[in-house]
């Protein structure tokens, strides 16, 4: 009971980041055109990205793995979305049109994640070297 409610914490969480981040694009998109159908897609598409966000917070996997697995389940839920909402006329286009901005999205998330755990690691190793030096 207790993982079915983590898992239902996150898929609401990443709902509520969705709906916060496709407001905004469609805001800065003139706000024509906006479907409740495509507003609808979107919500579950951004809950099934929050499940799959709980990946991230998992000691199964090395870091490079959960955001591998992370990328793929992210972009294939997106990608599904953008061909329900018909944004574009083919698979080729979409996958031309959202691969690089999401490669470059993962890229920099990983390093920044990564360096941030490293200098954690180094921070808590040099606080334990000093207790046990006292």
């Amino acid at each position: 009971m207790k993982k079915l409610l983590n898992v239902m914490q996150f898929g609401i969480m990443g709902t509520g980041i969705g709906f916060f981040m496709t407001t905004i694009s469609v805001y800065f998109m003139g706000g024509e055109g906006c479907t409740v159908k495509e507003m609808l897609i979107w919500a579950v598409a951004s809950f099934l990205c929050g499940v799959v966000t709980t990946i991230m917070f998992t000691d199964k996997f090395k870091l490079a793995v959960s955001t591998l697995i992370h990328f793929v389940c992210v972009f294939g839920v997106v990608l599904c979305a953008d061909i329900a909402c018909d944004y574009n006329n083919s698979i080729t286009d979409t996958l031309k049109n959202m691969l690089p901005a999401f490669l470059i999205i993962y890229i920099i998330v990983y390093l920044l994640t990564y360096f941030s755990s490293k200098a954690n690691a180094k921070q808590v190793n040099k606080v334990l070297g000093e207790k046990n030096i006292k």
